[in-house]
């Protein structure tokens, strides 16, 4: 898969390990405020699961969809522009200027674009739904959708300072108002989808004010034509990629709509929203931290070593998570959801699966964005999307959810190895070959023995197959994965905590 020496190990040096350090850092802080924000659907799942039916997940599966594909056309870009010329200047005004720039361009365009999208709602919920009952419910969608496409600038600011525990608390803020939101209107009020719509309009509304009054007293109300066309050229072109995107997160859900029912799509849906544990834990995390470390770092004479052993890492990470969650998800369906729902738990593998695929094009992708070929990028996910679309068409019709899930995998798969290819070309990077085969074999065989597991009581399942899953990083040393200096590392923080927990110890007994 991936081009490169088959070396054993790269350089480290003092100073990549206090990269990664800081890389580790705030990635665990930004999970934190990730946790914090996506938890709520989760949360809400015994709730979501007995006062909605599957056609009502669904249906709200259909409009958030639909909020998604006015956010990719809205959005322009500038999360991703900011980032990458806020680290473009060292002067702070001039940083500054591209905040405010980016968050005047960001209001403006959203505004007019969503009054736009507002005029035809009637005819989309028509050609959506095939009837204007939910002209409301889609007022509602694209209402939240300015708080939210118009917050990501702001956003993108905290991540640019590493402000990642005010980050943290916006997303405990939200999560907050969220939750309330969500038992007055689903539990109290009963209102099924439109009390859910509800519930994220007004957390997004009230964040985003929050938000919007700090960035610009940080940064003012400035303005740059130079600046707003820089960040638009760059930006402009990830529009058709955020589009081929969504098509292929999205496009199986309507091919299953059509080939099957509501009920199917919302089995998909609650597997697939499973699999995204590994997306609030892991990717989103890692890429808000990653997205200007990347930047930061790209000066520096190291920065391809550094780049390469990132990918290591963050490989171990979703592996050792996903070989977890694909093992255990049939236990953990039947813990938080109702009978009904418990189907979705055999599409969960193949689609954590498909969410490793992803996390290795967005890191692959590295090279493309530090050369600014963002128009590279949307070539190579639209040739992906029309992949994608083959793949629905041909399988769903014949193996339903289960051939949604391998177009999934299949498409992610095709999306990474491209993008890898295209990026060599532009920024080698030597990336450590054997390891990751190493992991896979290891994960992989560890999954084969995982599914024998299966007694009677689902707890007693959990933890078998947890005790199970504790053994992975001790395979791998068999498989001598880590380097002698990981090694080192990693019997210094043993030594350590063996000392901290005997100095406790001792003081317990001292003090008795």
């Amino acid at each position: 898969m991936f081009v490169g020496c088959w070396r054993r190990s790269l350089p480290f040096g003092v100073s990549m390990y206090r990269d990664l350090q800081r890389l580790s850092k705030h990635s665990v802080i930004y999970g934190i405020g990730s946790v914090l924000n996506k938890s709520l659907g989760f949360l809400m799942l015994p709730i979501y699961t007995r006062y909605l039916m599957p056609e009502d997940y669904g249906l709200l599966e259909l409009l958030l969809l639909t909020s998604a594909v006015a956010s990719t056309f809205l959005a322009l870009g500038l999360s991703q522009a900011t980032l990458r010329f806020y680290f473009e200047y060292d002067h702070p005004e001039q940083r500054m200027e591209v905040i405010s720039t980016g968050l005047w361009v960001s209001l403006v365009s959203t505004l007019a674009g969503l009054a736009c999208i507002a005029v035809f709602a009637d005819d989309i919920s028509r050609l959506t739904f095939g009837t204007a009952e939910y002209e409301l419910l889609l007022w509602i969608i694209l209402a939240t959708t300015f708080f939210e496409v118009t917050m990501e600038v702001p956003m993108s600011y905290l991540r640019a300072r590493e402000y990642s525990k005010l980050f943290t608390a916006a997303n405990l803020f939200q999560l907050l108002i969220g939750l309330s939101m969500n038992l007055y209107w689903v539990v109290w009020r009963q209102q099924g989808v439109e009390g859910v719509l509800k519930s994220g309009l007004t957390s997004a509304a009230v964040t985003w004010l929050a938000l919007l009054v700090y960035t610009t007293r940080q940064v003012g109300l400035r303005w740059s034509y130079l600046k707003a066309r820089e960040l638009l050229v760059y930006g402009a072109p990830l529009i058709f990629s955020g589009f081929g995107m969504f098509i292929m997160k999205i496009s199986n859900r309507l091919f299953l709509n059509h080939y099957s029912s509501l009920t199917q799509v919302g089995l998909f849906s609650l597997g697939d929203k499973l699999s995204r544990a590994l997306g609030f834990l892991i990717l989103g995390p890692f890429w808000r931290s990653y997205g200007p470390f990347r930047f930061s770092i790209m000066k520096q004479p190291n920065a391809a070593q550094i780049y390469s052993r990132v990918l290591t890492y963050f490989l171990f990470v979703m592996i050792f998570l996903g070989t977890g969650l694909a093992m255990m998800a049939k236990e953990v369906l039947q813990i938080i959801a109702a009978p009904p729902f418990w189907g979705a738990a055999n599409v969960v593998p193949l689609l954590v699966v498909a969410k490793i695929w992803y996390g290795l094009y967005y890191l692959t992708q590295t090279g493309i964005y530090l050369q600014k070929k963002t128009r590279v990028i949307s070539v190579i996910i639209t040739v992906t999307a029309s992949v994608n679309l083959l793949l629905n068409w041909l399988l769903i019709q014949r193996y339903g959810v289960m051939g949604a899930a391998v177009a999934s995998v299949g498409s992610f798969a095709f999306l990474a190895v491209v993008t890898h290819r295209v990026a060599q070309w532009l920024y080698p990077i030597t990336y450590e070959v054997r390891r990751i085969v190493t992991m896979v074999a290891v994960a992989a065989g560890m999954y084969a023995a995982g599914i024998w597991i299966a007694p009677s009581s689902v707890w007693l399942a959990l933890g078998l197959k947890a005790a199970l899953l504790a053994g992975f990083p001790l395979l791998l040393g068999v498989a001598h994965f880590y380097t002698e200096e990981e090694k080192t590392r990693l019997r210094s923080l043993w030594l350590m905590g063996v000392e901290r927990v005997s100095a406790t110890l001792s003081n317990v007994f001292s003090y008795r």
